[in-house]
């Protein structure tokens, strides 16, 4: 589980590298009453999550990782992860005195069936093939930290099929990486990645989408899965749409997950917050940014009001 979400960020380090050589472009979402889609009567709720109470329905959720422990460039910890207010709240922040040492702490949560293991109760989760995926979000604007809401396929690649995503993708309904970007900061990107994290892997990623006031309100950001392809949604309004990167689409039930990620790498089991190594080795900034950059006197909180799923009515 834990190498999944280490590999995600090497997925989304090669969508962006992808996208800057394949002539993406930064685009404004089409604001037209014929882009715009929101379920109907057609569409029966199979899923909803508020986040009223105080604490996560662990019947539900748990903790994206088997243990705490290093992640990235930071650690990830059960204590970033927060019910208050109507929101999940998962908190990115240096930490002194944290339970490793001095770094930064973040978190993620997961709905994916799991049974107890290293103190953590047994999980029922909830999982689905296909419908519509959304959830209402506020992104922190951090750098080298960035917010994400995905899927990814029950049993996690195992006894992956190469040459097809039908038995498996993971899907980026939206990840938030591009603080860093001085001229473009309010920007998201999709991704769909198939066929595991090895030398199969295969991903396909969109154009940058312009998101107005991204880190100062909450937006929606949604996902349509069917048989004809993936198409996304950035409140209300579509911003992709596509098939996974072999031209196939997912056949298996996905779980979901709600994550913030510290750019770095690690190394000797230690994080190194913000550094990456280049090709001939050497340490250099991380694509993503570096968390140095923050104040580190401030916690920075990913919100979520809510996740809820769809199933189109036979």
């Amino acid at each position: 589980m834990l190498k999944k979400i280490m590999c995600g960020s090497i997925c989304l380090l090669l969508v962006l590298l992808l996208c800057s050589c394949g002539g993406k472009k930064i685009r404004e979402i089409e604001k037209t009453p014929d882009n715009a889609f929101a379920p109907d009567d057609n569409w029966e709720l199979t899923f909803s999550e508020d986040f009223n109470g105080d604490s996560l329905d662990r019947n539900t959720w748990h903790y994206a990782y088997s243990e705490e422990g290093v992640r990235r460039g930071g650690w990830w910890v059960d204590d970033a992860v927060l019910v208050e207010n109507g929101n999940l709240v998962i908190r990115t922040e240096y930490r002194e005195n944290g339970k490793f040492g001095a770094g930064w702490y973040t978190g993620g949560i997961e709905s994916s069936p799991r049974e107890a293991e290293n103190g953590q109760p047994a999980c029922t989760g909830f999982s689905q093939t296909g419908g519509y995926f959304e959830a209402r979000c506020k992104v922190p604007a951090t750098y080298g930290n960035w917010a994400a809401f995905w899927l990814m396929p029950v049993g996690d690649f195992k006894d992956d099929v190469f040459g097809t995503g039908e038995d498996g993708a993971e899907i980026d309904i939206f990840e938030s990486p591009f603080m860093y970007w001085k001229e473009h900061q309010n920007v998201i990107s999709h991704a769909i990645h198939v066929d595991g994290y090895g030398e199969e892997l295969a991903s396909i990623g969109s154009d940058y989408i312009e998101v107005e006031n991204l880190y100062d309100e909450f937006h929606t950001f949604g996902l349509k899965w069917d048989e004809t392809g993936y198409t996304f949604y950035v409140d209300g309004y579509e911003t992709w749409h596509t098939k996974d990167a072999l031209d196939t689409v997912c056949n298996v039930p996905a779980y979901l997950l709600l994550s913030c990620e510290v750019a770095g790498i690690v190394e000797d089991e230690k994080p190194l917050p913000g550094q990456e190594r280049n090709a001939d080795g050497e340490l250099t900034v991380n694509w993503a940014g570096t968390p140095e950059d923050n104040d580190k006197t401030k916690a920075y909180d990913f919100l979520v009001d809510y996740v809820k799923v769809y199933r189109e009515k036979a």
